[in-house]
């Protein structure tokens, strides 16, 4: 607690002397400090009511908020985030206003004192509560994502199951390459996809967002620069896909392999000297973001602007760094310091939230979302570091405008027991001209497999069953069993045409099947005649004049039998 006479120890004597002057209480210059703090005080007390009706609207409500909250020092970015309104501690000289005449230091301090004698008349402040929206404006692109986070997590382990990514051996990046072949595998492509942005300037979100999930995850591991599928990743296809999305959340609140406030790319000095443990705990940070989550609204649209308000007019924030921004700038380490900041809330903190819901909770299909072109969209937050108007943007995710918990974020969270979703069910048809087709949300990992091997693919849910397609695959050790029990297994229907052109290589199959490896050896007549005479050797079979096979099984008696008789194989 701050006491007035602490304040006024505190206060240099021209300090009292003008805040004295300002309230009317003092003209001369010539008395000493304690006598001016003494007026100065008594004055307050002796005048309250007075003072309180020369107050402006705005420092009246300033006063509410010091009188009825637990807190001493003016806090700006509560204060202008509530009410929009910007109190006037000083008049453009410089010149304290009546306003500043209550407050003390540099730091805006408001004493205890003043509280009570405030505070009858003061209302009390409205504590603030989220906005609901309705429905969004026009101009937002929205993107529901519980689908769309179950196919690409199927189809991400489907694509590593065929082939290992490829990744940054250092960051564990993907590289341009693994970026293309994962925003092929998205329906509607990464969220600013079509949009008219300098994408070069901007980056992409979806595709890091799961290389990063999957590691953290373990169903997916990272072998020098490839990453591959693990057991995990594979038992993944097989298990309930909300099973797997809270597992991934739950594992990426308490990873160490990325702080994802390094994809603020425009903010510069991260791995400087001053910030080498300047950052804060990014699993603290996580972990509350995840607590705030617990306590929005399911099902309905909530401005991020509104959430960031929300958070911090109820002291539900953290801090990013350890440093209030020092060591941290925007294009030049000289002019651009961040640390210039009266508060980094809105530079550093907002950033890292919107980059969290935006890369990992949407992706995940924790939450829906609402999203414009990021460019220009919060740079007035920065319009006081030098040289913040030569960038389109700070970060790729200032575009993130709403969010919405969805009924599977209710259960990442924990607020909801189960979740249950209805996918369609999975079926085969086969047309007439042996082209297959599969309906189904979640293309099951047998089906792609069976189907790759024996047919030639038209496209992602379409094969062509072919006789050159099933003899490529019955070369390469595929059984044509395995492809019936498909069939059946999803009770399939068969055009007769379908079942003749299977019948024909049942009935190939069974006139010449694989019988054993043999070892030919070629020998001069005579000694080829010794061998078959040889009652030891019954196994050998003459393939020509001077041509013997031997079972592979029998390979290494009849080594032993050529050696009785001095014969080197």
């Amino acid at each position: 607690m701050t006491s007035l006479d602490q304040c006024l120890e505190n206060e240099n004597k021209n300090s009292i002397l003008q805040k004295s002057k300002v309230l009317g209480c003092l003209t001369s210059s010539s008395i000493r400090k304690d006598e001016a703090s003494m007026l100065y005080k008594d004055f307050i007390k002796n005048n309250i009511k007075r003072i309180w009706d020369k107050l402006d609207e705005t420092s009246q409500l300033l006063i509410a908020e010091m009188s009825y909250n637990s807190y001493n020092y003016y806090n700006h970015t509560k204060f202008t985030l509530k009410y929009n309104r910007y109190p006037k501690f000083q008049t453009s000289n410089r010149d304290e206003t009546l306003l500043g005449g209550l407050f003390f230091t540099r730091d805006r301090i408001f004493p205890e004192e003043f509280k009570k004698i405030f505070k009858p008349l003061a209302k009390e402040p409205k504590r603030y509560t989220l906005p609901i929206l309705n429905s969004l404006p026009n101009d937002i692109r929205t993107r529901e994502t519980v689908l769309s986070s179950f196919t690409e997590l199927h189809y991400i382990l489907n694509l590593l199951e065929e082939k290992p990514f490829k990744v940054s051996a250092k960051t564990n990046m993907p590289t341009v390459t693994t970026i293309g072949l994962i925003n092929k595998l998205f329906e509607d492509g990464d969220y600013y996809q079509g949009m008219e942005i300098p994408y070069d300037k901007v980056g992409d979100i979806r595709a890091i967002g799961w290389i990063m999930l999957l590691l953290a995850g373990k169903l997916v591991k990272k072998t020098e620069s490839n990453l591959e599928i693990t057991p995990k990743g594979r038992k993944a296809l097989k298990e309930p896909p909300q099973n797997t999305m809270k597992a991934l959340w739950k594992s990426w609140i308490t990873n160490k392999l990325l702080d994802e406030f390094k994809r603020i790319h425009n903010i510069k000095g991260q791995t400087s000297k001053a910030m080498k443990r300047g950052f804060t705990n990014p699993v603290h940070r996580r972990e509350i973001v995840e607590d705030i989550l617990k306590t929005l609204p399911i099902g309905t649209w909530i401005e991020t602007k509104d959430i960031s308000k929300y958070i911090v007019l109820n002291d539900l924030g953290f801090e990013v760094t350890n440093t209030n921004g020092w060591g941290l700038y925007i294009v030049d380490s000289q002019y651009g310091q961040i640390g210039e900041y009266y508060n980094t809330w809105h530079i550093l903190e907002e950033p890292y939230l919107l980059c969290l819901l935006f890369e990992y909770a949407a992706t995940l299909g924790l939450i829906d979302i609402g999203f414009v072109s990021p460019v220009d969209k919060r740079m007035d937050l920065y319009s006081q570091s030098w040289g913040a108007d030569q960038l389109p943007l700070i970060s790729r995710y200032d575009g993130l405008t709403h969010i919405r918990i969805t009924e599977l974020g209710e259960y990442i969270l924990d607020n909801k027991s189960d979740f249950t979703m209805k996918l369609p069910k999975t079926t085969i048809t086969v047309s007439k001209d042996s082209v297959i087709s599969v309906e189904t949300l979640l293309m099951p990992i047998d089906i792609k497999k069976t189907f790759d091997s024996f047919a030639e693919k038209i496209s992602e849910y379409q094969w062509k069953l072919t006789e050159s397609s099933i003899t490529k695959a019955l070369q390469s050790g595929c059984k044509l069993s395995s492809l019936k029990l498909l069939f059946k297994s999803y009770n399939s229907p068969l055009p007769d045409t379908f079942l003749k052109l299977l019948d024909k290589f049942n009935k190939k199959s069974n006139k010449l099947k694989f019988k054993d490896t043999l070892f030919l050896y070629e020998c001069d007549h005579d000694f080829a005649d010794s061998i078959m005479a040889n009652k030891h050797i019954s196994y050998a079979m003459r393939a020509g004049e001077g041509m013997i096979v031997i079972p592979a099984k029998e390979k290494e008696k009849f080594k032993d039998e050529m050696l009785k008789q001095q014969v080197i194989i």
